[in-house]
């Protein structure tokens, strides 16, 4: 009987969803101002190789973060292509989780590896997978959950932010997805 019990729990737990590992993720953190300063946007729990960012959307500057984060990560930051690419042409490399910029404006995406993978070509302008920002964060640390919003609504976001708006001025319709 107990053998049966213990082999009915285990195959129900083999259906469970199993929690995304933390050596599997990092946090990417794109800046509005240059230092990794001002109010950001980031990618939570982002994969190794999957770019944060699009080509419509510019910052100045990026760190990446995360639990498990380590010095011999690779980070890779992208300018705008032009085209349709959706993480931008390859610029930049960095190791580990200190603060690159690109200048005002500059950079459109950002990139991580975990060093123990296969070397990649990163030179091209990338078509892989691109995760947009799932969080905002004023630069006096109030945020958004930004995964509820249309396209209208973060573009709209957006241009406020940029334009120097700040929390404490956030339209009436965003609230309900402040943090």
């Amino acid at each position: 009987m107990l053998s049966t019990i213990l082999t009915t729990v285990l195959a129900l737990a083999s259906f469970a969803p199993a929690a995304k590992s933390q050596t599997t993720w990092r946090i990417i953190t794109q800046y509005q101002g240059s230092g990794c300063t001002g109010s950001s946007i980031s990618c939570n729990q982002i994969n190794s190789g999957v770019c944060c960012g699009s080509n419509s959307r510019r910052f100045d500057s990026t760190r990446l973060t995360g639990p498990t984060a380590r010095s011999t990560d690779e980070v890779f930051i992208y300018l705008p292509s032009g085209g349709s690419s959706t993480c931008g042409t390859f610029t930049q490399f960095i190791r580990g989780s200190r603060c690159v910029g690109e200048g005002p404006g500059g950079a459109s995406g950002t990139r991580w590896y975990d060093q123990s993978l296969a070397r990649r070509d990163v030179a091209e302008p990338s078509e892989e997978e691109c995760q947009k920002p799932d969080e905002l964060t004023f630069a006096d640390g109030v945020s958004l959950d930004l995964t509820g919003l249309s396209d209208a609504e973060e573009e709209e976001l957006f241009a406020f932010v940029d334009a120097g708006g700040e929390s404490g001025e956030l339209p009436n319709h965003f609230v309900k997805f402040v943090k």
